[in-house]
């Protein structure tokens, strides 16, 4: 069943991923001082440090210092206080809850997911990008990487340039997180039907210890397609 997969997905992700990334993570929600990412004006470059050891522990996209002797963190400073204005205003907002049929939501999305993404040295960092605005709001965002893009069919086609966008803010927000939406719902249907719970309880029984249930999901997405764990397949669809 779709909820008990949901269930084991964090427990194949804390054998799979390395420590060092899933401690990092842990410590950067942990230190970060949110008075600063409330008012983008004070967000120094103390706290993109913080964040940048964080995503440095992702072996995937590591953020460099430095590139043609710029330091990369002015340019993500930069892009956060462009971006954080927008995104502070969906702090109520979680997976369950957010209307992704709203345009006064999802608009300001893609603006913030693009202009953290256009950052860096690379033309464009989408997996990056996705890490960021989940610290940002980690009951709202759910993180991606090209496998889980490409699991849910929102992945680039090397066949055809034309669906280079849907890696973008676009796709992250008209195709990846409805799809995250549909899936917990789904999930917390089984749940309460299954074990007879109340939809909060259900909510919370789906939740990896401490987690939110949008780092819950990811480490499901993560378990199921970047590692590709036969183990969490066979529960999914088990009757």
């Amino acid at each position: 069943m779709l909820y008990e997969a949901i269930r084991l997905g964090p427990n194949i992700y804390q054998t799979k991923v390395p420590f060092a990334y899933d401690y990092a993570y842990t410590q950067f929600l942990a230190e970060k001082d949110q008075s600063k990412w409330d008012n983008p004006d004070n967000l120094d470059l103390y706290e993109i440090e913080k964040l940048r050891v964080f995503l440095n522990e992702n072996w995937r996209a590591r953020m460099q210092m430095q590139h043609r002797g710029r330091d990369l963190r002015l340019d993500l400073q930069y892009a956060l206080q462009r971006a954080l204005p927008y995104l502070n205003r969906l702090q109520d907002n979680n997976i369950i809850s957010v209307d992704l049929n709203d345009s006064n939501i999802t608009k300001p999305i893609i603006y913030a997911f693009d202009t953290i993404a256009r950052y860096g040295p690379r033309s464009y960092e989408s997996t990056g990008a996705s890490k960021i605005v989940h610290t940002i709001i980690p009951e709202l965002f759910v993180m991606w990487d090209s496998a889980i893009r490409g699991g849910y069919g929102v992945g680039e086609d090397a066949a055809n340039k034309n669906t280079h966008w849907k890696r973008e803010g676009e796709g992250y927000v008209r195709y990846f997180l409805p799809r995250m939406q549909r899936l917990a719902e789904s999930a917390i249907t089984q749940v309460m039907e299954k074990e007879c719970r109340c939809r909060n309880d259900a909510i919370n029984s789906l939740k990896s210890g401490s987690r939110t249930l949008a780092k819950t999901l990811d480490e499901y997405n993560y378990s199921k397609f970047t590692v590709n764990s036969d183990r969490v397949w066979q529960e999914e669809y088990k009757v």
